[in-house]
C-alpha cells in the first residue's frame, strides 16, 4: 500500500522509534483514524493487528 503525503511524515518518525514507542504511535494513529484504523495502520506499517491492540491497551491503561 502506498502512503499518502499525510502519512509519510509520521511513518518516517515511526521508523526511528523503538518497539514500545512504535506500538504506542501505531495505536494513537489507529485511534485518530477511527473505525478501521487498526487495519489501515497495519497495512501502512506492517505491524500485526495484535501488536496494535496491545498498544491500544497500553495507552488506555496509562490514562487510568
Amino acid at each position: 500500500m502506498v502512503a499518502s503525503d499525510e502519512n509519510r511524515s509520521w511513518l518516517k518518525v515511526f521508523a526511528a522509534l523503538d518497539e514500545s514507542q512504535r506500538r504506542w504511535l501505531a495505536a494513537q494513529k489507529a485511534i485518530e483514524l477511527g473505525r478501521g484504523g487498526a487495519q489501515r495502520v497495519h497495512e501502512l506499517t506492517g505491524l500485526s493487528r495484535v501488536t496494535i491492540r496491545k498498544g491500544l491497551n497500553e495507552l488506555r491503561a496509562a490514562k487510568e
